[in-house]
């Protein structure tokens, strides 16, 4: 069932950055696919589940140019991006993540007959708490959502753009163009990058993966204070001392 829970996490985004581009086939994708697996298995990063069931959606807008091909695909998506309220099924096919923003509402069949599907974001309960990091994040070549960068900063070395990104909470990734500098891409732009993507000038595109610091020891349990008792009562006065035997009676007189 696609509606069931979708893994969240520094798993999802790694999975999710190897999906080919929009347009672009999946044949050749299988190994890359299998050796990204085998690379979080051997790394132990926690997991916060979203479950996606059909509903309705309340003041939330999409974007006309993300589109995604399958269901699986808009769920990362979405799952990835903190702003997402779910997503809708258009009755050819397609689908579009919904975010905060215009006063419509979505349904099936709302806001007009195009809309074949709608599914609502529901995040796991009770998420576990994520440690700091414990060293420097890492960088993957992927795809990068919902980005871009500022025209004005741009890095001469790899070393030198990933430093700066790990710096930066909002930055994603970077780019390299084909000319051989290096541009760091931040969240908030409508772009997806990746390999060729937006345009042909985009020679490769790293994305930004957080590593785990070490696991948060639980807090002890606070011991109840035991309850104060009474003092002991003070112990009995000795008893007293027998009294002695009574003497014994004279002799009687002898006869006359």
């Amino acid at each position: 069932m696609l509606g069931k829970a979708v893994s969240v996490s520094v798993a999802t985004a790694l999975l999710f950055s190897v999906l080919p581009a929009e347009g672009q086939s999946c044949v050749g994708e299988g190994n890359v696919l299998v050796q990204r697996a085998r690379q979080l298995k051997r790394q132990d990063f926690d997991l916060k589940e979203d479950s996606y069931e059909e509903g309705r959606i309340t003041n939330a807008r999409y974007s006309r140019r993300n589109r995604f091909r399958s269901e699986l695909q808009v769920q990362e998506a979405c799952s990835a991006d903190t702003g997402c309220k779910g997503y809708w099924q258009r009755f050819s096919g397609e689908y579009y993540m919904l975010k905060s923003g215009t006063s419509r509402s979505w349904s099936k069949g709302e806001p007009n007959w195009t809309v074949k599907a709608v599914k609502v974001k529901s995040t796991g309960a009770n998420p576990t708490p994520q440690p700091a990091p414990a060293g420097p994040p890492t960088y993957w070549e992927g795809r990068v959502f919902n980005a871009d960068y500022d025209r004005r900063k741009s890095f001469t070395s790899e070393q030198a753009v990933q430093q700066a990104c790990s710096r930066d909470s909002r930055c994603r990734g970077y780019w390299q163009r084909v000319s051989g500098e290096y541009r760091i891409l931040r969240a908030g732009g409508r772009r997806n990058w990746s390999k060729g993507r937006p345009n042909g000038s985009v020679k490769s595109v790293k994305v930004k993966i957080a590593t785990r610091g070490p696991q948060p020891q639980p807090e002890p349990k606070p011991q109840p204070e035991p309850e104060p008792q009474p003092p002991s009562p003070p112990p009995p006065p000795p008893a007293p001392p027998a009294p002695p035997p009574p003497a014994p009676p004279p002799p009687a007189p002898p006869p006359p």
